[in-house]
């Protein structure tokens, strides 16, 4: 008897903490709302890339913590990025694929968090852009050292170009 009371209260607490975490990130979602939805991909040719790596999310700039939920921007998903005449192309298979018109990029950096991901010292690209008057930032974490300064060099001078 004390046994199966003692798993049912388990079983409880276990769902009590699901929904809970559900309903955050809910109202998470729902704080973002109000962000613009991502431009499809950029039609132009590509300057530079693609290079694969790892997607970690999108935040709202300079708050490396605070996950932006609305449009699937905050989902960890495998991503390739490239730079093409237009802008950027941040391709992510099974989640949305998006586009930054040069216009709108305004830094890429070497940064060691975002998105509640850390790293070493400059590990993770992290590009900085607007969205519908929003500043947001997005951060990709690559598995080879030379697609990481290669990618980082060529956001760089889309950065700079803009």
């Amino acid at each position: 008897m004390q046994r199966t009371l003692l798993t049912l209260l388990i079983v409880a607490g276990i769902a009590t903490t699901y929904l809970l975490m559900l309903r955050g990130w809910r109202r998470s979602e729902a704080r973002a709302a109000h962000i613009a939805r991502p431009h499809d991909l950029l039609d132009a040719p590509v300057v530079s890339g693609p290079w694969c790596g790892r997607f970690l999310g999108t935040t709202l700039a300079g708050q490396w913590l605070q996950r932006v939920n609305a449009h699937t921007l905050g989902v960890r998903s495998d991503a390739s990025i490239a730079v093409t005449t237009r802008g950027i192309n941040v391709t992510r298979p099974g989640s949305t694929s998006f586009g930054i018109p040069t216009g709108d990029v305004i830094a890429a950096r070497a940064d060691s968090g975002i998105a509640g991901r850390a790293y070493g010292t400059g590990g993770i690209v992290v590009v900085t852009f607007t969205l519908g008057g929003e500043l947001l930032e997005f951060g990709m974490r690559f598995p080879s050292t030379a697609d990481h300064i290669a990618a980082l060099a060529a956001l760089s001078t889309t950065e700079v170009s803009s």
